[in-house]
Parts: C-alpha cells; sequence; structure tokens
C-alpha cells in the first residue's frame, strides 16, 4: 500500500510525512527512536483525543490505560497466574456487563465434583444492597465470640467491627457470592477452582479482585441468611465463598511476592 495513503497522521508540513518525500514511513519512525517517541498515528488507532504535543513511551502508556484498552489485550494463562494479585482499592464504578459476565462464565466453566455444576452465583451490584448487608455482616461480627486461636483474618474481621469501622467488601461496586447445596461433599472445592478460575478471568481483562470469605464465616447467621435469602441464595444453599470485582485504584496490580512456602515434593526414580 503506498504509504501516503496509508497514514492517518495529518500534519502534512511534517518533512517526515509522506506526502513530502518517497521514503514511506522510515524517516518518520528513525525520528520517534531518536527521541523516544511514539509515532502520532499510533494516538489516532486506538481512537483516543491527541493529547498536546506529547509523544513520548510515557504518554502513550497513559492514554492506552485511561481508554481503559489494556483489558483488551490479550493474556497468557501462566502470565495471568503468576501476575495476579489481591486488590483491595478500587474504583467506585462498575465494571461493563460484558466484563462481568466473562468473568461469571469463566467460573462457570471451572470443574466440579462428578461434574455436578451446582455452584450458584449471586451477582450484586447494586449500592443499596452492598451498604446494609456491610451492616448486617459488621454487627455480626461484632456480636461473635471467639478464641485466641481463631483463623486471623476471622480475628481481625471482629476486631475491626467492634471499632465500627469495617466494611467487609472493602467498598468495592461488585460482590460475587458463591453458594452450594447443603450436604454436598464437594462444596467448599467446587467453589474454590470458580473463584480461581473468576480471579484469572478478572485480571486478564484488567479488572482487580479479591476473595472474600466472610459471608462463608457467616453462613449461619440469621440476619444474613434472612437478608440474602429474599435476594436469591437458597434456603437448600450453604454460602461457600465471594469475591469482590472492580478497576483497580492503580492502574498496574503490585508486583508478585516471591513464594517461600507452598514446598513442593518430588516422588521419582
Amino acid at each position: 500500500m503506498d504509504a501516503k495513503q496509508f497514514c492517518s497522521c495529518t500534519d502534512t508540513k511534517c518533512p517526515c510525512h509522506p506526502v513530502n518525500h518517497d521514503r514511506g514511513c522510515a524517516p518518520c519512525v528513525q525520528k520517534n527512536l531518536r527521541q523516544k517517541e511514539i509515532p502520532s498515528c499510533f494516538f489516532h488507532d486506538i481512537d483516543y483525543e491527541k493529547p498536546t504535543k506529547n509523544w513520548h513511551y510515557e504518554d502513550f502508556a497513559a492514554l492506552v490505560d485511561a481508554a481503559g484498552l489494556n483489558s483488551h489485550m490479550p493474556m497468557d494463562a501462566m502470565t495471568a497466574i503468576l501476575t495476579r494479585r489481591s486488590t483491595r482499592q478500587m474504583r467506585p464504578d462498575v465494571p461493563e456487563r460484558e466484563l462481568i459476565c466473562k468473568v461469571i462464565e469463566a467460573g462457570r466453566y471451572a470443574p466440579s465434583g462428578s461434574n455436578s455444576q451446582s455452584t450458584h452465583f449471586l451477582v450484586i451490584t447494586k449500592p443499596d444492597v452492598l451498604d446494609s448487608l456491610a451492616v448486617l455482616v459488621r454487627k455480626a461480627f461484632a456480636r461473635m465470640e471467639i478464641g485466641e486461636d481463631a483463623y486471623i483474618s476471622l480475628r481481625h474481621s471482629v476486631a475491626a467491627s467492634r471499632k465500627g469501622d469495617y466494611v467487609f467488601h472493602y467498598n468495592a461496586p461488585v460482590l460475587i457470592v458463591t453458594a452450594n447445596k447443603k450436604g454436598y461433599g464437594n462444596a467448599i472445592a467446587d467453589s474454590a477452582c470458580a473463584l480461581q478460575n473468576m480471579m484469572l478471568a478478572a485480571h486478564a481483562q484488567g479488572l482487580g479482585s479479591c476473595w472474600i470469605n466472610q459471608l462463608h464465616w457467616l453462613d449461619e447467621e440469621s440476619t444474613i441468611r434472612s437478608f440474602l435469602e429474599p435476594l436469591g441464595l437458597g434456603t437448600d444453599e450453604t454460602i461457600t465463598g465471594g469475591l469482590i470485582l472492580g478497576y483497580r485504584q492503580n492502574s498496574e496490580p503490585a508486583k508478585p511476592l516471591s513464594r517461600t512456602g507452598n514446598p513442593v515434593t518430588w516422588i521419582e526414580e
């Protein structure tokens, strides 16, 4: 294709523009490499308003992030696994429904015992419901009596609730609660697979997520069940876990921590 027709730059007075020579894109690319800039046509191709006159790499990366284009970039499975981090600080805006549905679909395709496919996903995005649930959770934990040997996160939830400033879902705009049949022996395992799938899918689409286990700890709390059952939780279901979902306040997740635990033992010849 003729570079004069291919070039999307409208600055035809620029000496590097293909209309002013017969060397195609080479002069522009060479200039950009020398000055550590991105060609202006790249800015045009992301369909985003032209920034002042800053064409540096950092400016282009900031525009891509601001335009939400990172969520469309493919990520292979191992990259998603090794770079995923729990996110607790999220923007208040609810992600596009299409993105949320993709995350849920990843959970629905998780393996399950005997292919039971009995994990139930309750997706809560209504602010009033999230706020009311947060108050009920805080009151339930504040009443709870636990020993010093209790799980550390449970102890934190109880202590923070008694101070009166605890919000179990970190004010995230989306809460996905998982439930499964009471008495089903693989309920927790199936939900764990689904939650992991969803967290990886969220990360691959540029969203943040974090496992939320507080409702599982309060599964038999009457005030919690009385609130969730009218919203769809079955009377024959047990709450197995959950996660929060949203856009990170920071554009990039924290760097993964090196693994010093989780030992591996090989049994081989």
